[in-house]
């Protein structure tokens, strides 16, 4: 049984196609259903899940802006039982990348990125608009706040006034054991998770005034549908299992656990710092 003030949580990484929003459509409302049936309360699902990322020129075409329109508008009537964060193209003055809160045939709350990335193969700020909004929500006695991607990289950003409108008492960082270490054919990916325990540590001394803790959650390689591809490979697999003492690919139900841990009063001293759910990686 369910203590009324906790959610359960499903994360839908599903592969999605740039442009083939009836194709993504029916991916998202597949995995609705299959959330709904583990008794999910809320699915989560990527960034720009209806059109794809990155759309580039196809956001300069105002039928593609309406066909996504019209499949989240398909989406809302569908979320019954379940309420979802779809990623997807608003409209209003200009276009925004956004993600909406869809619930029981409604369109609850919709939030626009704020830090669109403007460099390498991101191109973002050429296209949408940034957003100038924090909301939070409240679903089933759980506060809720909504980012995409760079928004949460910045300490002063999203997230830190979403904490403090809120009241969160937590913020779990998804990091990777490749935030801790170094490896060949990986520097961008390693590059990104070493910034982002860096950005654990610093949100922790920026909100530990205000009795909010900050920490992040470092897996290593996971049984998921997403790494299925890779895993599936021989000889990726076996580079995998060769760094790992306890010589097993993890679990997503490991990482659940984790993640219980670290929102729980068991960890209410715990901050700035990073739990590792690694199989002994990082112990070489």
């Amino acid at each position: 049984m369910k203590h009324p003030s906790q959610l359960r949580l499903a994360m839908a990484q599903i592969n999605v196609v740039v442009g083939d929003i009836d194709g993504n459509t029916q991916k998202i409302l597949e995995w609705m259903d299959r959330a709904r049936d583990v008794d999910a309360d809320i699915v989560m699902f990527p960034e720009l899940a209806l059109t794809g990322y990155p759309p580039e020129d196809l956001l300069l075409k105002p039928q593609f802006i309406d066909a996504n329109l019209a499949a989240l508008d398909k989406i809302v009537n569908r979320s019954r039982d379940i309420a979802a964060v779809i990623g997807f193209v608003d409209r209003q003055d200009d276009i925004f990348n956004a993600a909406a809160v869809v619930q029981n045939g409604k369109r609850v709350a919709t939030y626009h990125k704020i830090y669109l990335p403007n460099y390498g193969v991101f191109d973002e700020f050429r296209y949408f608009q940034p957003g100038n909004r924090c909301p939070v929500l409240q679903m089933d006695r759980v506060t809720i706040g909504i980012s995409i991607c760079e928004d949460i990289w910045y300490p002063d950003g999203p997230v830190f006034q979403q904490a403090l409108a809120g009241g969160a008492e937590v913020i779990i960082n998804i990091s990777s054991q490749m935030g801790h270490v170094g490896s060949t054919d990986r520097t961008v990916y390693v590059m990104t998770k070493h910034a982002l325990e860096g950005l654990t540590k610093a949100m922790a001394c920026e909100l530990a005034a205000k009795g909010v803790r900050v920490v992040s959650l470092a897996p290593t390689a996971i049984e998921t549908p997403m790494s299925k591809p890779y895993l599936d490979d021989p000889a990726f697999r076996k580079w995998a299992l060769d760094r790992t003492p306890l010589g097993r690919i993890g679990t997503v139900e490991e990482v659940a656990q984790a993640a219980v841990f670290l929102a729980s009063p068991a960890a209410s001293l715990v901050t700035g710092s990073s739990l590792l759910v690694d199989g002994g990686w990082t112990a070489w």
